[in-house]
């Protein structure tokens, strides 16, 4: 691994680049020989100097009239970078306001590998609306991206506050407690379909996304992105859950 191109890819260009890592190098040094170490210009490396200081990178002290760079531990390179990411989520909001006000062609993407259906599922993690209508055969989903994936996915989603509402079929539950219909910890509501209906897949509507994933035995997903027919999913959806069963169910594979 370079270590100049994995600072590039924290942001740094090149210069600045060579101006923290001749700081690194030298320890305690001044302008003039970190300049020559770097192998820039002395009239530019002051600037350089003073945007390494902004981010917390080196300190500066003055000795006899001459200014000194005091690099500090590499670890604050972690710091620099929470402090952007906070900086990104909190403007983040915003940066969807005008995301969602813009024009969108509709769109369908197909996946058939695992890890592809995982991020189909992952997307819904981005839900703006903070609630999720899904249809789940419990079992099926769970044998297909595992128990493992299945409940770090609940725990995103719980901690981002994104509630479930969940129609699903009878007799095809699961013994894991985060699938449970009674689970309250997991922001879900369960109402179950009439006795006779049932489907092997999963389907999630939210915002304007519809995502269907297979089971094991066919293994593929696909995501559509359209504000019609995401409207249209939500109002049939809606229809039958206000139709729905709300008694709980004494299911034979619940514990």
């Amino acid at each position: 691994m370079n270590i100049q191109d994995t600072l590039k890819d924290l942001g740094f260009k090149d210069k600045k680049a060579r101006a923290y890592l001749a700081c690194l190098e030298l320890g305690q040094a001044n302008a003039q020989d970190i300049a020559k170490k770097a192998g820039v210009e002395r009239t530019s490396v002051y600037a350089l100097l003073d945007s390494l200081a902004r981010d917390g990178l080196i300190g500066i002290t003055i000795k006899n009239k001459t200014r000194f760079i005091i690099p500090e531990s590499p670890q604050k390179l972690i710091d620099l970078l929470k402090g952007r990411l906070g900086a990104v989520e909190q403007a983040l909001p915003l940066f969807m306001a005008f995301f969602n006000n813009a024009h969108i062609k509709p769109t369908i993407r197909f996946y058939e590998e695992l890890k592809g259906i995982k991020e189909v599922i992952k997307d819904s993690l981005n839900c703006q609306e903070k609630i999720i209508r899904n249809l789940p055969s419990a079992q099926d989903i769970l044998e297909l991206i595992g128990k493992d994936f299945l409940s770090h996915y609940i725990a995103q989603r719980v901690a981002k506050k994104i509630k479930v509402r969940s129609l699903r079929p009878q007799g095809k539950e699961s013994n894991n407690w985060y699938l449970k219909a009674d689970n309250k910890d997991v922001l879900r509501e369960v109402r179950f379909l009439p006795v006779g209906v049932s489907f092997n897949v999963l389907c999630m509507i939210y915002d304007n996304k519809v995502a269907v994933i297979s089971s094991k035995k066919e293994k593929f997903g696909f995501l559509v992105e359209s504000k019609e027919f995401g409207d249209l999913m939500k109002i049939l959806y809606d229809l039958v859950w206000n139709a729905a069963s709300q008694q709980k169910k004494k299911l034979d594979n619940m514990v």
